[in-house]
């Protein structure tokens, strides 16, 4: 899984693309959002997840929406 952007847009505005890859199938899912947060990252979870099913276990990238916090 992995969260690309900010891409822009002429007259619309930025977006990002929530992307997850099957490893097995090498199937994918992509899904726009406008914002990085962690809401729209699991929105794109829950969508991919209908789409490619629920994987045994999954790799994610160590951008802030995935890990939660600086903190810890």
């Amino acid at each position: 899984m992995d969260v690309v952007g900010p891409r822009y847009l002429k007259e619309d505005g930025k977006f990002y693309s929530i992307n997850i890859i099957d490893a097995f199938d090498r199937r994918n899912s992509t899904n726009p959002e406008r914002r990085q947060n962690r809401m729209a990252v699991s929105k794109g979870l829950l969508c991919s997840w209908k789409t490619l099913g629920i994987p045994l276990y999954e790799q994610m990238d160590n951008q802030l929406p995935m890990r939660g916090s600086n903190q810890y």
